[in-house]
């Protein structure tokens, strides 16, 4: 087979793949974490302190990091594992124990486990 004819296939092979990302998970689940919203610590924080929770949201980078649903976000904190930037801007689901940042004035999450999927990266590396 000539070249000029499987190089299309080739080409979208790569790009079908590269743009089905699979899940990443970091950590170990933690099976007794009830699945809340990131609004309803934010909003009670005492209330969830110290318990055991499954959040989801968009996973931010910068001074720190942060899981954000719509216009709520906690203190993300992984506990065993390091955080690879490419998965900041990943949707991900993350399990650990509610803390409230006294310093920052804020709630967190300790994060004992986080599946993500990674970002879409556009064609470049943007």
């Amino acid at each position: 087979m000539k070249l000029e004819k499987i190089a299309p296939l080739i080409f979208s092979t790569i790009v079908v793949f590269s743009a089905c990302s699979e899940p990443v998970e970091l950590g170990k689940p933690i099976p007794e974490a009830r699945r809340i919203k990131i609004r309803e610590i934010t909003d009670t924080p005492s209330v969830y302190a110290d318990d055991t929770v499954e959040v989801e949201g968009e996973i931010r980078g910068g001074a720190v990091y942060k899981i954000i649903d719509g216009n709520a976000e906690l203190l993300l904190a992984p506990v065993g594992f390091d955080l690879p930037d490419s998965l900041i801007g990943g949707k991900a689901s993350c399990q650990g124990l509610v803390f409230y940042h006294e310093e920052r004035g804020e709630p967190g999450l300790a994060a004992y486990y986080i599946k993500v999927r990674p970002p879409r990266r556009r064609a470049g590396g943007s």
